[in-house]
């Protein structure tokens, strides 16, 4: 909560939950507590895979810095590593299909946030909000992401950067479940 400009307080509009990790902790929730079917087995895909690469991200890239003395380091850290955990603990005990339909429905997930966040973003530009990181880099600095050759460049590596992570991601289970396919219409034929 800030203070408001007529007196009390109101919610801080960057601390809205439009973040990817935000987004996750209600998808976990829904996991966790949420009836089975399609719609938790789309949600467990999209956070194995989101969860993974965005909580490691989040833990190579600090965007509230490295000291010792400041408590938000220390809740980062913690958030985003269990995160990376629980989306690691969906993929070790295969309660995610990460196969080519998974993959599919995680671009068009993570498409529809870039969309809405973009929107949200310039809601909210008068708050400085930057959600995704999609107005400007997390950090100053940073050797890809940075607004030196102007922003829709940026934009457009933000992008790239999350389609390749997510196809790299994909490759070893797209590939497994290809070979399972061909395993199964061969033994079928014979």
């Amino acid at each position: 909560m800030i203070p408001s400009t007529h007196g009390g307080m109101h919610l801080n509009p960057q601390s809205l939950p439009f973040h990817i990790c935000s987004i996750l902790l209600f998808i976990a929730a829904y996991i966790t507590f949420g009836k089975d079917g399609p719609l938790k087995q789309k949600m467990i895909n999209f956070f194995a895979v989101v969860g993974t690469c965005g909580g490691i991200a989040a833990i190579l890239i600090p965007t509230y810095g490295v000291e010792f003395n400041v408590a938000n380091v220390y809740q980062c850290f913690m958030y985003h590593a269990t995160l990376t955990w629980f989306s690691l603990y969906l993929i070790r005990f295969k309660h995610a299909n990460l196969g080519m339909q998974a993959f599919k429905n995680n671009l068009v997930v993570l498409f529809a946030l870039l969309v809405f966040n973009l929107y949200m973003n310039s809601i909210l530009a008068v708050y400085d909000t930057n959600f995704m990181f999609i107005v400007r880099p997390p950090l100053e600095g940073l050797p890809f992401l940075n607004l030196n050759h102007g922003y829709y460049i940026y934009l457009f590596r933000v992008i790239m950067l999350g389609v390749i992570g997510l196809s790299l991601f994909h490759l070893p289970f797209i590939v497994k479940e290809r070979k399972s396919c061909e395993t199964e219409s061969d033994f079928n034929i014979a």
